[in-house]
């Protein structure tokens, strides 16, 4: 039996017994999470089972410098600050690894970037990865980012996914959807 598991915005969710191996990751999902919405400093969204959080992602609307950009993508913004949306923490319940719900939740990140595009405007997707993570966004098309950008955490890298690549990525997950009858 399959189970389908939805993305949702974090609520009363239960996140007491989330760990994914990076204890970081763990304590602000189990303790911060709900704090920074709160103050309105990020949104959190989760794929719960049964009410117990088994993977969420967090992000915040940001700006970053054009010089921070990877190189081929400088020429077609101007030299003032960028309007991006920051995936500012990810992380899957180790029980429920290699099961596509990392995948799920950068797909949802695009269609995050999308709206912010038309309500606000917004040039693409900033992470700071976590050490040994860098692989995993490459496979989305997220490159490594340049210039006085630094991670905003110790020991991160950061990566940035173009708003056409967001785009292309969307309608390419779209036109993969089983279509409803």
């Amino acid at each position: 039996m399959r189970i389908e598991l939805e993305i949702e915005a974090l609520n009363s969710h239960d996140r007491s017994h989330f760990s994914c191996g990076n204890e970081q990751l763990d304590r602000f999902i189990q303790t911060f999470a709900r704090q920074n919405q709160k103050k309105g400093l990020s949104r959190t969204y989760v794929i719960a089972h049964e009410r117990c959080v088994v993977a969420f992602v967090s992000v915040s609307a940001g700006s970053i410098e054009r010089a921070t950009l990877p190189e081929a993508h400088r020429a077609r913004v101007p030299d003032y600050p960028l309007p991006i949306l920051r995936l500012s923490r990810m992380g899957v319940d180790v029980s429920w690894s290699g099961r596509g719900l990392g995948g799920k939740l950068v797909l949802h990140v695009c269609r995050l970037a999308l709206e912010q595009l038309e309500r606000t405007g917004c040039v693409g997707i900033v992470v700071d990865a976590k050490e040994g993570a860098t692989g995993f966004y490459e496979r989305f098309g997220f490159e490594q980012m340049s210039g006085l950008e630094v991670g905003m955490l110790e020991d991160t890298t950061p990566m940035f996914l173009d708003i056409r690549t967001v785009k292309q990525a969307w309608e390419a997950a779209q036109r993969r959807r089983p279509s409803n009858p």
